[in-house]
């Protein structure tokens, strides 16, 4: 990886949507597997390569876990704690 892409990655002007950030985690994941193969003791460089992998999947599952979101209308402050009848009635 050159210095310039490095640069550009760790930029607080980007704003990578998460997706990328999870394929980014992936990729970078599968490269320290690979290098830990080629080693001869992929026990040795493992921890890096499982939380690589394992924060992929963290940020995979928060997109699941938020694909419906938009879809349902959100609950206002006011709302919160009050029964269906209450939040159907108008209080003036």
């Amino acid at each position: 990886m050159s210095h310039r892409v490095t640069a550009l990655l760790i930029s607080p002007q980007i704003h990578l949507k998460r997706i990328e950030i999870a394929r980014s985690y992936h990729r970078a994941a599968n490269v320290l597997w690979d290098k830990a193969n080629d080693s001869g003791n992929p026990f040795e460089d493992c921890y890096p390569v499982f939380f690589a992998y394992r924060h992929a999947l963290e940020l995979y599952l928060k997109m699941l876990g938020n694909a419906g979101e938009g879809t349902q209308p959100r609950k206002t402050h006011e709302e919160d704690g009050k029964t269906s009848s209450e939040r159907n009635s108008t209080s003036v």
